[in-house]
């Protein structure tokens, strides 16, 4: 069979098994039964009621052992859709669908590579260790389960829709909520109270004007306030005691999470007039990280690619978090964000390049070898 006729029909399976965060089992079970009928043996780590890893050993050789990686969930169906989201729709070299981009596209194309491998009943150069984790787009709970049992490879390519760049690291991220405690009293005379809802306004236009400068300036990660609400049980002329804030900071490597606290203190303390800030760390909470770029495994890999794409990929930081933040922090294993083109993930008919991905196949044949 034609390598994209067979590429699109294993990514529309993908697309057509719905598999949000926290619902991945049925993903797990196709991944794993497309992988039994390769010849391998499969296991599905659980990682919640409905949730689980695929994690699969592919013996190799002697040569160095490599992480293949990737995402199973998608995020919710956004609004807006012109085309059904759990379809695959091909409109000439675009595939739309959810997930397709981001990144069911990618995990099809790991799985094409070790299809020909067995197909073609050859091993690869070293050992390689497929992971299909689960919730990346929620609280990675998949990537830190997969720490329980991982493997040490040499290195680990996670299989994200990057294709014109290499992504050798990313900003850190951290969920900060901010409780301000006030006094209540009656809200016709606000002045004999303090309003936590008041201060808390204060505060977050406080942060705006003191984070903001350095991240347009490339100095520090950016931040953004996702959820605003106070401890109301329905209509009363009180005022508001407690409000909260969720607040999520990415982080360069040169910021230290453990700062935060105080950081907000201060802004805080000069605007309190009454209140009281209280700061907790919630998750997820990712680390930065950068790959190191003289690996030779990561310098074979960007020659492979530039020999194929007939131009060098550009090598990006990213501003954004994926497991790579895990994986490359915690199991030291040198990680690059590469895969298929993908194009508005996270958006309404996000899509995929399909020559990218029949490229991308071709190279990791190669480099597996």
């Amino acid at each position: 069979m034609e390598l994209r006729t067979e590429y699109l029909a294993l990514l529309r399976r993908l697309v057509e098994t719905a598999s949000p965060s926290q619902h991945e089992r049925a993903m797990a079970e196709l991944v794993a039964g497309e992988l039994r009928e390769m010849g391998y043996a499969p296991a599905l780590q659980a990682v919640g009621e409905d949730s689980a890893n695929v994690l699969c050993t592919i013996p190799g050789g002697e040569g160095p052992a490599v992480l293949l990686a990737g995402h199973i969930d998608t995020v919710e169906i956004a609004k807006g859709w012109q085309r059904s989201p759990l379809s695959l729709t091909v409109e000439g070299d675009r595939a739309y669908g959810l997930g397709a981009s981001d990144m069911k596209g990618g995990i099809a194309a790991l799985l094409m590579v070790l299809r020909r491998f067995a197909r073609e009943g050859r091993r690869p150069a070293g050992t390689v260790y497929f992971a299909g984790l689960a919730d990346e787009e929620r609280l990675s709970q998949g990537a830190h389960a997969f720490l329980e049992q991982a493997p040490q490879a040499d290195f680990c390519i996670l299989a994200e829709p990057h294709y014109d760049e290499f992504i050798i690291g990313a900003t850190g991220k951290i969920l900060l909520e901010l409780t301000v405690t006030g006094r209540s009293g009656h809200a016709a005379r606000p002045e004999e109270g303090v309003s936590a809802v008041d201060a808390m306004a204060r505060l977050l236009t406080a942060l705006e004007a003191q984070w903001s400068p350095p991240y347009r300036a490339g100095t520090a990660g950016s931040h953004c306030v996702l959820r605003l609400w106070s401890d109301w049980s329905g209509y009363s002329l009180s005022i508001p005691d407690v409000c909260h804030a969720l607040v999520n900071k990415q982080l360069l490597p040169q910021e230290r999470e453990e700062d935060l606290p105080d950081q907000l203190q201060a802004i805080f303390s000069p605007l309190s007039q009454g209140a009281a800030l209280q700061v907790e760390r919630r998750l997820p909470r990712y680390p930065a990280y950068t790959t190191d770029t003289e690996n030779p495994h990561f310098q074979r890999l960007l020659a492979l690619a530039e020999e194929m794409q007939g131009r060098r990929p550009r090598l990006r930081v990213n501003e954004s978090v994926s497991d790579g933040n895990i994986i490359e922090p915690i199991l030291h294993i040198p990680t690059v964000n590469f895969g298929p083109k993908g194009v508005g993930f996270h958006h309404p008919d996000e899509y995929l390049e399909i020559p990218t991905a029949l490229t991308y196949i071709e190279t990791l044949y190669r480099f597996l070898q």
